[in-house]
């Protein structure tokens, strides 16, 4: 039992209440919470727990965590402290290897001395990753070769530096019942699995987080995907009431959907449309459709513009594109040169940006009796005589003027 014992040295400096005493605590196992034990206390408001625990002795060799939590004497209980722990037979730890999210072609995997009793207390390098809330795995190797199951846990990393210290997490619509976190000097924090998904059934629910800083401010939330008891395989999607033409995806099984689900929105029109998307469970069962709006900005495509001969009259560019977005066009027809035009969207329209068209106008060529001034005359110039013409040739042109 020494790697408990050294492993709960940890949780002391989380035990401390300002007003209250704490009078017990209890603890479980991966997420068997069923098989929590209950502890009484009488330390104070202060509690260092360095006895041993009871209950490893079922527990099969691999990979496992502690959960830990203490209840005040207002009957209030802490956040759950959760630490992992390898469980071995007679072989030892040699190795470990780490990744987040699903990025295992990126894992970081180091060696450590050969021992039955690993605890890692390293910190974890999270410089790869964004913030918000990320998936860590983990697993160890044993020096008969063999690997751990994958350990999996999730966190919330801050912006950084010390501007960030609190968050807080709700499930779903479920504000009410929001948990809080503070940072630490790392910017990590974890949270504990076991009672993110307590009393939730196995539908489609959404994780919801936010931070705070040190001047009050709350950032925008951020929401993920996940489901209680299984994980998540895949998902369908469609938009408005188009079930027949419902897209399905399949990702790598996950507990957290991390990532905003990638809804390929080409072929429908600008506005607002509704995506229905729910999620396939790793028992092969659908979660309840979760629908929300989505808007569609779409760029204006307009049709190419023939080039027209010099000094013609130029026919008025369209104000409306060929899917449907209306606006103006700048600077005024220019029949006299090549110009770029601009068309510029109304307000409201779903348009992502300005678009440039460019409107061709042929060359003039002057023929002032002995050659061309500007080249022999094609099918998209105008040509001016103005000298004696007698080529025996055919002459081509959009525009024929005569002044001499």
């Amino acid at each position: 039992m020494k790697k408990l014992q050294i492993l709960l040295l940890i949780f002391g400096v989380w035990l401390k209440t300002d007003a209250q005493n704490i009078v017990q605590y209890e603890y479980w196992y991966d997420s068997n919470y069923g098989s929590t034990t209950l502890v009484n206390n009488s330390s104070g408001s202060t509690m260092d727990l360095n006895t041993s625990l009871s209950g490893t002795s079922g527990l099969l060799p691999g990979l496992h965590a502690v959960n830990f939590r203490a209840k005040d004497t207002d009957g209030k209980w802490s956040s759950a402290i959760t630490e992992q722990f390898y469980a071995t037979g007679n072989w030892n730890i040699d190795t470990y290897e780490y990744w987040f999210d699903d990025d295992y072609a990126n894992k970081i995997t180091n060696t450590v001395t050969g021992t039955q009793n690993y605890i890692l207390t390293s910190n974890l390098n999270t410089s790869a990753v964004g913030y918000g809330s990320h998936a860590l795995n983990f697993r160890a190797k044993d020096s008969a070769g063999k690997w751990s199951i994958v350990f999996k846990e999730f966190f919330f990393k801050s912006i950084g530096g010390a501007q960030m210290s609190n968050a807080e997490y709700w499930i779903d619509s479920n504000y009410a019942n929001k948990q809080p976190l503070t940072f630490t000097s790392s910017n990590i924090v974890f949270i504990n699995q076991t009672l993110l998904t307590a009393n939730l059934d196995d539908q489609l629910h959404t994780f919801n987080f936010r931070m705070q800083d040190q001047a009050g401010k709350w950032s925008v939330v951020t929401s993920s995907y996940f489901m209680a008891h299984n994980q998540i395989v895949g998902y369908d999607y469609w938009f408005d009431a188009d079930f027949d033409h419902k897209k399905a995806t399949a990702i790598t099984p996950t507990d957290l959907l991390t990532t905003e689900p990638d809804f390929d929105t080409n072929g429908l029109s600008a506005g607002v449309h509704v995506v229905n998307f729910r999620a396939k469970s790793s028992s092969g069962k659908y979660s309840a459709t979760i629908a929300q709006n989505v808007t569609v900005y779409v760029t204006p495509v307009f049709t190419p513009i023939a080039q027209s001969c010099s000094g013609a009259v130029l026919t008025a560019l369209p104000t409306t594109s060929t899917n449907g977005i209306t606006g103006t066009w700048s600077p005024a027809l220019n029949n006299l040169a090549t110009t770029t035009y601009t068309f510029t969207p109304n307000v409201g329209e779903f348009a992502l940006a300005t678009v440039d068209m460019t409107v061709a106008v042929g060359a003039i060529t002057t023929w002032d009796g002995t050659s061309w001034d500007n080249g022999t005359p094609t099918c998209t110039s105008k040509a001016i005589i103005n000298g004696n013409y007698s080529e025996a040739v055919n002459l081509e042109a959009c525009s024929l003027e005569v002044t001499g």
